[in-house]
């Protein structure tokens, strides 16, 4: 269910920020938005099963995941989404500007 939310909520946030930021955004172009929802993809999925091999660990160790899973997958989810947006934009100039 995670999975199937991830493009339609990251169009809709995407579009919101259009509307609101009018148009110097990036959006005016047609290939950012693939890249970005792609790199949004390519976090969930990372961080689902990261979430789900890691509740498993910390349950065989005695911690409750609860507790300690959750700051792990934050932290995971912070870098992961830093360094995914910054790759999907450099793929972005590489494809615009480059041409």
């Amino acid at each position: 269910m995670l999975m199937m939310m991830v493009i339609p909520g990251h169009v809709i946030f995407a579009y919101a920020l259009h509307l609101l930021r009018g148009s110097s955004t990036e959006l005016s172009n047609p290939f950012f938005l693939p890249i970005y929802v792609s790199a949004a993809f390519i976090q969930v999925t990372i961080l689902i099963y990261s979430g789900s091999v890691l509740v498993r660990l910390l349950w065989r160790m005695g911690a409750d995941p609860d507790n300690s899973a959750i700051p792990l997958l934050t932290a995971l989810g912070d870098l992961l989404g830093s360094l995914l947006l910054a790759l999907a934009f450099y793929c972005f100039y590489s494809l615009v500007v480059a041409q």
